[in-house]
């Protein structure tokens, strides 16, 4: 089954001082698992706010967001952890890495939460450690990888499980070129091996070009790029 996203007349703003300031207006648009999209945007454009919204992590002043035949905007939060536990692996700008967990802990972080965690489970978790040149730190404490390798992790976290969307603002952002070739080598293994849709914003044209298709928010809407 490919999942599919749709976006139906969302906006979003915000009030400032009574002023309100606006992101982005009407945006219909769809994304699907079978693709990979890149958003890009100059900085404060809103890239962030519309992965938030596209996992329902924020809500759009209006317009709703349809995940096949589900509206998220109509979920109970219980049910809404529930769907973006399923469907989605995030990575933040910020890898929010937990510090008291060693490395492949933070990667199993979500199987750990729900059930006891199995050999297959911590086999896929080094897979992904791996993939990453990040197999030697595997019991290691966060506190000690540099900023590229939480990131890494993060990144290996999200991609655990292999849900149906990866949703990745700014990924490799800070990273040198030899680690955003390994963080792209595995996105392209995730999309054309593992069958995940993967939704990322960026302000790199050449991260860009490696997706399918490219988009731009600009003067309040969403439309499509020429790479």
């Amino acid at each position: 089954m490919s999942n599919t996203i749709f976006l139906e007349n969302v906006s979003k703003t915000f009030a400032n001082h009574h002023e309100k300031n606006m992101l982005f207006e009407n945006v219909s648009f769809s994304f699907s698992q079978k693709h990979t999209y890149a958003i890009m945007g100059i900085s404060g454009s809103g890239k962030s706010t519309l992965l938030s919204i596209i996992t329902g992590l924020e809500s759009p002043t209006s317009g709703t967001v349809i995940f096949n035949d589900i509206d998220l905007y109509r979920l109970t939060p219980a049910q809404k952890l529930f769907h973006l536990s399923q469907y989605y692996g995030i990575v933040f700008q910020q890898p929010r890495i937990m510090y008291e967990c060693t490395v492949i802990e933070n990667v199993l972080l979500k199987k750990m939460a729900h059930s006891k965690i199995t050999r297959e489970d911590e086999a896929h978790a080094m897979e992904l450690l791996e993939l990453l040149n990040l197999a030697d730190k595997k019991d290691k404490q966060p506190f000690v990888l540099s900023g590229g390798e939480q990131q890494r992790v993060s990144l290996a976290r999200a991609l655990y499980g292999k849900p149906a969307f990866l949703i990745a603002d700014e990924p490799t952002a800070h990273v040198d070129v030899y680690t955003k070739d390994l963080m792209l080598n595995l996105l392209e293994k995730a999309h054309k091996e593992w069958n995940m849709g993967i939704i990322l914003s960026t302000h790199d044209s050449s991260v860009a070009q490696k997706m399918d298709f490219t988009y731009s928010i600009c003067c309040f809407d969403l439309h499509q790029c020429d790479y």
